[in-house]
């Protein structure tokens, strides 16, 4: 029999173990990238602070995911009511899209036993805000260039999903930088019209830019943050944000899309009107509207 003191000296020395190497692979990276939701009518904006990836609480969980290769991811995130009526923020439509596509819905391993920051569903009158942490489990593999938060949101009976790179962003405005030289007036772009296949000439190659008016007033759109600029390779392969990459097809007619997470899925596109319907990551039968920059 193990004596009472050694065990309860073994005890301490392996919590203090244990919190000293959670606190030594807690390293929050900053992120910083902000953007618009909405639940229904009303608004607000999310930021997404910061995220730490490998994540583990001071007071380990009963199930360590280190051994049946995953790990925590911990995102740190401010909302802010930016509408007049009050926003229902619930923590349960934010989940953490992975490289293969799949949403991972909050974990239930960290909890208030070994957290007490863990954002919790809220109600926020005008103007006011609410920091908190949200933690998953996903794969050992995944990195900040491999995942998105998604605020699956809402606007009148359309599902609207919103992507935040876990990136870093736009860091606070530095002090303003000295006058330059009048820049030389831009190159006429082209105009999306009737006309968008034969302005293209019969390809699609070029950079691609997202029309978010449209994108956010259409039925079927996804204004993604990873989808603002989308470059179309002349050799068939496709470069979004955060390292998006896939192939595509056009025939002068139908356009269609394959992303590199999933290779095998062909997903449709159009040109439709003036406007290059690009399908969209995440979600079927949804698109980002896009124009030609300039060429």
């Amino acid at each position: 029999m193990i004596p009472m003191r050694v065990s309860l000296l073994a005890a301490a020395l392996s919590a203090a173990l244990g919190a000293g190497l959670a606190a030594q692979a807690n390293r929050a990276a900053p992120v910083n990238q902000a953007g618009p939701i909405q639940n229904f009518k009303d608004t607000a904006t999310l930021s997404v602070d910061a995220v730490t990836l490998d994540f583990m609480p001071a007071k380990v969980p009963f199930s360590d995911p280190r051994k049946n290769g995953k790990q925590f991811v911990r995102v740190a995130v401010t909302a802010t009511n930016t509408g007049k009526t009050v926003f229902s923020l619930y923590h349960t439509s934010l989940a953490l899209q992975t490289s293969d596509f799949t949403r991972h819905s909050i974990t239930s391993s960290i909890n208030k036993g070994n957290s007490d920051d863990r954002l919790e569903t809220t109600k926020l009158e005008p103007g006011a805000s609410v920091s908190g942490a949200l933690y998953y489990e996903v794969g050992a593999r995944e990195s900040r260039e491999t995942m998105h938060l998604v605020y699956d949101g809402h606007l009148g009976s359309d599902d609207k999903d919103f992507l935040f790179p876990l990136t870093p962003g736009n860091a606070a405005p530095s002090a303003p930088a000295p006058p330059k030289a009048a820049p030389a007036p831009p190159k006429p772009a082209a105009q999306p019209g009737k006309d968008l296949a034969a302005a293209v000439g019969g390809s699609l190659a070029g950079v691609w830019m997202m029309d978010e008016a449209k994108t956010r007033a259409a039925a079927d759109g996804n204004s993604a943050l990873l989808m603002k600029r989308v470059t179309l390779n002349a050799d068939g392969t496709f470069l979004a944000g955060a390292g998006v990459t896939g192939k595509y097809k056009f025939d002068g007619k139908i356009f269609s899309v394959f992303y590199s997470g999933s290779p095998g899925l062909e997903k449709k596109g159009a040109i439709d009107g003036g406007w290059l319907k690009f399908p969209a990551p995440a979600g079927l039968g949804k698109f980002v509207y896009m124009k030609p920059a300039e060429r």
